[in-house]
């Protein structure tokens, strides 16, 4: 299941590389609650900030980026 889409929608943008600032993006996969919690990383003080979650229908497990790095998927 590509999760983009909804992702998209919760931080009211479409996710494009061209259009995403330099910020390295953590996804973090939450199986006992049937979401993705999205998280930004400084990289100068390994601090993690949320920046939101993503409900699903299922129990999400692993996560992984297509080779384009445009699409996040969850089994």
């Amino acid at each position: 299941m590509n999760i983009f889409p909804r992702l998209g929608l919760l931080a009211g943008h479409v996710f494009s590389p061209e259009l995403l600032p330099a910020e390295t993006m953590v996804y973090v996969s939450v199986s006992k609650d049937n979401k993705v919690a999205v998280f930004v990383l400084d990289e100068q003080t390994g601090e993690l900030a949320r920046r939101g979650e993503v409900l699903l229908e299922g129990t999400p497990g692993c996560l992984w980026l297509d080779s384009s790095r445009t699409r996040l998927y969850a089994s």
